[in-house]
């Protein structure tokens, strides 16, 4: 990248999801970790989501279930699930030391995961208050990972109206949150 060219995106960084951000996240560090998780995103698709959606589909056919669009809807579920954990990337301690924020509450911290992207839009386009989290990534851990499956279980019930597929559902949310868990190194703590 020309010096021309990335003085304009750091500018253009620094207008918009920079003041987000933490003044340690540069454009560089963002987008290293970007990268990180996209090569270990490939890795995760060919070792962890090919053999199961493999395994889903002669399941299917062995009990005469089409899973082909499950199969499909899965595999944004796990795309999804495995940035899922990095919510709280979006909002810095810095944004919340100047905004006039609000202590979360017991079970806050799990409505916010279920509905992530539309409260990442709502506080960044500052129509709510945002939330302080007491600890510093609020969704890296096991019970986050239980809360987001059985969500998953009970949306593929209501969606597929089979068990069947619900569940597999959720096991590819899982195993798209757990690979982004591994990946950290926070897997390990359990």
């Amino acid at each position: 990248m020309t010096k021309k060219k990335k003085a304009g995106f750091d500018e253009l960084f620094g207008r918009t999801i920079g003041k987000f951000l933490s003044g340690k996240a540069s454009p560089e560090k963002l987008l290293s970790e970007i990268f990180e998780h996209s090569r270990a995103l490939l890795w995760a698709l060919k070792m962890v989501f090919l053999p199961l959606a493999i395994f889903y589909f002669v399941l299917g056919l062995f009990l005469n279930e089409y899973v082909l669009g499950s199969i499909f809807v899965s595999l944004i579920i796990f795309l999804y699930s495995n940035f899922l954990p990095d919510t709280d990337t979006f909002i810095s301690a810095d944004f919340l030391r100047n905004a006039a924020s609000k202590p979360i509450r017991k079970f806050e911290k799990y409505k916010i995961l279920i509905i992530a992207p539309i409260y990442i839009y709502y506080v960044l386009s500052e129509k709510i208050i945002p939330t302080k989290f007491s600890e510093i990534k609020p969704f890296h851990n096991l019970r986050c990972l239980i809360v987001w499956s059985i969500f998953l279980l009970f949306i593929g019930i209501i969606l597929h109206a089979s068990l069947f597929k619900a569940f597999f559902i959720m096991l590819f949310a899982a195993s798209g949150y757990f690979t982004h868990l591994f990946i950290d190194g926070y897997a390990a703590h359990w």
